[in-house]
């Protein structure tokens, strides 16, 4: 099934906890399981104990609009996410930082 990052992206920005436009999703290849895993980072100034609840909203979102189960997220403090110079989500751009901080 495909699925286009912009939909995610807006799927989870109409969540209240989370700081609307400041969502990037993006797929990278899960080699153990031989297929695209969906990363989900978005912004949020929610403290660590209000985070599961905010996160067990969004796949339960993103569950019932796509039907899609096989995805990370992980909330961000505000600030964290790149845009471009049009303003714009970098989703490439945020690809690369959120790998180099996996590493």
């Amino acid at each position: 099934m495909n699925v286009y990052p912009q939909d995610i992206e807006d799927c989870v920005s109409q969540i209240d906890s989370i700081q609307p436009g400041r969502v990037v999703a993006f797929s990278t290849f899960d080699s153990q399981a031989q297929s695209e895993r969906v990363t989900i980072l978005a912004e949020s100034a929610l403290r660590d104990t209000a985070k599961a609840s905010a996160i067990i909203e969004i796949r339960q979102r993103l569950l019932a609009a796509f039907q899609i189960a096989n995805f990370d997220v992980e909330l961000l403090a505000p600030g964290w996410l790149l845009k471009s110079s049009s303003g714009k989500i970098a989703r490439n751009a945020n690809r690369e930082k959120w790998a180099q901080r996996s590493e």
